[in-house]
């Protein structure tokens, strides 16, 4: 950019730089490397001046104990391939590492898998598509886990939690209020307008792990049915009037829920939703009986817990629900032989 200015206007390279702020000694360099065929700007710290088999650098770092955070005999590595490659890049190549061996460890020790039967569970996250003229288009996933039945409330901004507590008012007198609520620790989710709505209808609510996603994959799935969905429906259009949009976001989930699928028989969601959730609902007092049972298996988790901050409250809260949904048979927590479950 410096040259095409000084060709053009005939200012000086020296100029320009006190104008960017830029060092006329650190531009000369970046000129001459470039020049030369080298990157104009190097990477901190000293560089690597051995070969580099990237395959073998892989496999040592694979070969290393990798616990949650910390990965041992990191720094007799850093040792042994000193002048081979950065220890940047070898710090960032065994974080990746770790993260990937935490998740694979996760996904072989346990799933839960949900009984078909609807209106117990619901669980909600919020969904952002892009449009084809830069604007954007934020969904409400709520989806009913048992029958996969989805609700895909929208707007054109990020939902506010008097938004949130809205749609979620609407869709409890229109389809009756699930026992539990599942959410992903988002701040307009856990606010106090929408826990006043759960309070008033005797919602339990509870939130994923943290840093795992994967533990709100029913709705995760049902994010990529609707942004998948939705594309089709706007496919082709360089603008969408926003009049037009619940039109195509109501299309969008139709479609969805008059989807067969394979895990609910053959038949579709809505087949089984609109069976099941009113019959589902339980009243007040039985929900008043659930929390008590709650409280009282949470409470005996924490009295095990020395630690007892608030990440092991929640933690405690999250596993009483889940010793809740299977004793009734709401779900089954698989496992493989030789791991015991991880309620994180």
């Amino acid at each position: 950019m410096f040259s095409q200015y000084h060709k053009e206007h005939g200012f000086s390279l020296r100029r320009l730089c006190e104008a960017a702020h830029v060092g006329y000694g650190a531009f000369r360099r970046w000129q001459r490397r470039r020049s030369e065929g080298s990157p104009a700007i190097r990477e901190p710290g000293p560089q690597p001046i051995g070969l580099l088999d990237m395959d073998a650098v892989e496999q040592q770092v694979a070969n290393l104990h990798h616990g949650n955070r910390r990965t041992h005999g990191t720094g007799k590595l850093h040792h042994e391939l000193r002048g081979i490659i950065s220890r940047r890049k070898l710090q960032t190549l065994i974080r990746r590492t770790r993260d990937e061996v935490k998740a694979a460890g996760r996904a072989a020790q346990w799933r839960l898998e949900w009984n078909t039967s609807s209106g117990n569970v619901w669980a909600m996250d919020t969904k952002e598509i892009p449009l084809a003229d830069g604007r954007k288009v934020w969904f409400q996933t709520i989806r009913d886990l048992g029958s996969r039945y989805t609700l895909g409330p929208c707007g054109l901004h990020t939902p506010t939690g008097s938004d949130i507590a809205a749609w979620l008012e609407v869709a409890f007198k229109e389809h009756g209020a699930p026992l539990f609520l599942r959410m992903d620790n988002a701040a307009n989710e856990n606010c106090p307008e929408v826990l006043a709505v759960l309070a008033r209808h005797w919602v339990v609510p509870f939130n994923s792990p943290l840093h795992y996603p994967r533990y709100n994959g029913g709705v995760e799935c049902a994010q990529r049915e609707i942004e998948e969905g939705f594309e089709d429906w706007t496919e082709g259009l360089s603008a969408l009037p926003a009049e037009y949009i619940p039109a195509h976001a109501n299309a969008t989930i139709h479609k969805i829920n008059h989807r067969r699928r394979p895990i609910l028989g053959g038949r579709h969601a809505c087949q089984v939703f609109a069976r099941n959730a009113r019959r589902a609902t339980l009243n007040t007092g039985r929900r008043k009986e659930v929390v008590h049972d709650l409280t009282r298996v949470a409470a005996s988790l924490l009295d095990e817990d020395a630690a007892g901050n608030g990440h092991h409250v929640r933690k405690a809260w999250r596993r009483a629900v889940e010793w809740w949904l299977e004793n009734k048979g709401i779900i089954r927590i698989v496992q493989t032989p030789e791991c015991q479950p991880v309620l994180a």
